[in-house]
């Protein structure tokens, strides 16, 4: 379809068809096209005589999702004027103006992140969703809809069925995504949906000729994952299946997501523990502190065992899902208040899943954001106020043959020292002036060659600190945080040296780097 419909011609304004105005703009706003191509439509759609009053809703949505939220507010009052305040949606009219006033104060206060999408090696131009990383950030699990999947099969939303999808980490790059085996993939649907911080529970939500619409899980015995193993009927019961679920690091506590009766409303989060028979318990509602009127969705329990996250459209969302925190004391079985984690992570728009690693300092996301490929895309998400690992730098300076600058030096001052001592009559006739030039390159061997290393940090430009290598050894260390760095070296008798140091930003950073920095003679 083109953005417009109806005809132009030469020196005429465009004609639209009214009839399919409305269905054209509801569909650019509930895809991941481009939601913003709505607003246009919609405006039309609400001057049209007796439109239709969701027209209006519908444009307060898209009008939010484009951060206009003062037009988002007029637009869900109007509406509760033209419905008589009755309403059809999931969300109300006045729960989306709250939603719009969560927004306005949340983007107010930002939280320190930095967005990496994966690339081509993980993303496409279809969408790619719900990735979920090992405590480590080794290993990469998550959901494609792309060209390729088992029996490319279209689905209701007119992309191939999903196929979960997984990658490994190798020296901080992520290699190319590959499909789980076929003993999980089916032509039809299979949809990553959780992870044990060890990244051995792999749990997986299926609507195939298996299984419909619930969870199982996939353990990892060595390199590869066993057959999907069923939750039993605790977990996955007839019509109220699990959506999504974690579990503890010792395995004998899951949390998952699901609607069935007695929940506050949605989809709620229950926890569940492990019988000494192997089977799950009867589930427990993790009550009103997590669980709302509305859907919460996607748990994500952090390695630390106790840190939940989870999605929610209730708490002071600001649109849609958004991605909310919690902690679990244990003994007690009770949950803090929720913490929405915050903007640029939560948007307006729906914000799903979140996979943490060990440190917390880095996330997994899936989002459209204006570098994707085309749809929903993978994001590494850097919180930049939690510290990062070091790395230790041990340096060497040499010249180009790699001999050691300090050798090269002390050879040098002793070839001088010997022109002056092996003279024929210096034990008995020696000078004062060659005494005093003795003196001075005794005095220098000691104190080694003039030399200066600055290092200066790439991004901030600001400077890490002036160093010296140590007399004994030659070798100077440097403590340097994730980064790139330009080290520069100033030594008598060699012209300048600058040279780059990048040290990857990484959950599991490299402890120690050897590196020899070559000089060359003036």
């Amino acid at each position: 379809m083109g953005h417009f419909a109806g005809k132009r011609l030469a020196g005429q304004r465009i004609q639209y068809n009214a009839d399919l105005l409305y269905p054209l703009a509801y569909c650019y706003l509930h895809t991941n096209l481009d939601k913003k191509s709505a607003i246009p439509l919609f405006e039309k759609v609400i001057h049209l005589k007796d439109f239709d009053p969701q027209a209006m809703y519908e444009l307060g949505v898209a009008y939010a999702i484009a951060y206009r939220f003062d037009e988002a507010i007029e637009c869900f009052e109007k509406y509760k004027k033209l419905s008589n305040n009755s309403n059809k949606n999931d969300i109300s009219p006045s729960r989306q103006i709250e939603m719009c006033n969560n927004a306005i104060e949340l983007i107010k206060h930002p939280v320190n992140v930095t967005f990496e999408n994966l690339g081509p090696h993980i993303n496409s131009n279809f969408p790619d969703y719900n990735p979920f990383i090992n405590k480590n950030e080794t290993s990469l699990y998550f959901t494609s809809k792309r060209v390729g999947n088992n029996g490319n099969i279209p689905d209701l939303d007119g992309y191939p069925t999903a196929d979960v999808f997984y990658a490994d980490n190798k020296y901080g790059e992520w290699e190319k995504g590959k499909r789980l085996v076929p003993t999980i993939n089916t032509p039809l649907v299979e949809e990553s949906c959780g992870i044990s911080a060890d990244g051995t529970y792999l749990f997986i939500f299926i609507d195939n000729f298996d299984a419909k619409l619930q969870t199982r899980v996939a353990i990892k015995e060595g390199k590869s994952f066993q057959k999907l193993t069923a939750l039993g009927s605790n977990i996955n019961p007839a019509n109220n299946a699990a959506k999504a679920a974690t579990i503890t690091p010792d395995k004998k506590t899951m949390f998952f997501s699901s609607k069935r009766d007695g929940g506050l409303g949605g989809s709620d989060l229950f926890m569940a523990k492990l019988l000494p028979t192997g089977q799950w318990s009867t589930p427990e509602n993790l009550g009103k502190v997590v669980n709302t009127a509305y859907n919460e969705d996607f748990p994500s329990l952090a390695p630390d065992g106790k840190t939940l996250y989870f999605s929610s459209a209730g708490h002071n969302s600001m649109g849609g899902m958004d991605i909310f925190r919690t902690e679990w004391n244990r003994e007690t079985n009770t949950f803090s208040e929720p913490v929405n984690i915050g903007y640029p992570v939560n948007t307006p728009d729906d914000n799903n899943s979140i996979s943490f690693t060990a440190s917390g300092k880095y996330a997994y996301i899936s989002a459209l954001r204006d570098d994707t490929y085309g749809n929903l895309d993978i994001y590494r998400v850097i919180f930049n106020d939690i510290k990062a690992g070091y790395t230790t730098l041990i340096g060497t300076l040499t010249e180009r043959d790699s001999l050691n600058i300090y050798a090269v030096f002390a050879k040098k001052i002793t070839a001088r020292m010997d022109s002056i001592t092996k003279k024929p009559d210096f034990k008995v006739n020696s000078s004062e002036e060659d005494k005093a030039k003795l003196q001075v390159l005794t005095d220098k061997l000691k104190a080694g060659p003039d030399i200066k290393i600055q290092v200066q940090d790439n991004k901030t430009q600001a400077s890490e600190g002036t160093y010296k290598p140590n007399k004994q050894s030659g070798k100077f260390i440097l403590i340097l945080s994730p980064g790139e760095y330009t080290i520069t070296i100033n030594c008598e008798g060699y012209q300048e040296s600058k040279e780059i140091v990048k040290i990857e930003d990484r959950e599991m950073p490299i402890k120690e780097i050897s590196r020899n920095f070559h000089l060359n003679s003036k």
